[in-house]
């Protein structure tokens, strides 16, 4: 704070630019300063960084499973790659993919 009190009467006596140079730091943090100063020391005190509130995430609810009544009424479709270590001979320069269909009625 006593830094900031010193800053900030060079800055007024010869210059915000001349008391950056000075002190090797920038204008900006001087105007700051000078901004905040009300010739209390508390004011030159540091403010918390800390948010002042935050609003977490809403908490997750899982949306009912809907029950089929019927075979192939919904149908889950999954397609994997087949890596070529697992294949052999000629097969090894080909990409072959796999389907898996599952019904959701009768899974």
């Amino acid at each position: 704070m006593r830094f900031r009190k010193v800053l900030i009467n060079v800055a007024e006596k010869h210059g915000v630019s001349a008391a950056a140079r000075r002190y090797k730091t920038n204008r900006q943090y001087i105007y700051r300063w000078k901004r905040r100063y009300d010739s209390s020391w508390d004011s030159l005190r540091e403010l918390s960084r800390r948010p002042h509130h935050h609003h977490p995430n809403p908490k997750y609810i899982p949306k009912p499973y809907e029950q089929m009544t019927y075979p192939c009424q919904k149908i889950q479709i999954d397609v994997k790659y087949v890596p070529a270590a697992s294949l052999v001979s000629e097969a090894k320069y080909q990409k072959f993919y796999q389907y898996t269909a599952i019904d959701g009625f009768s899974r």
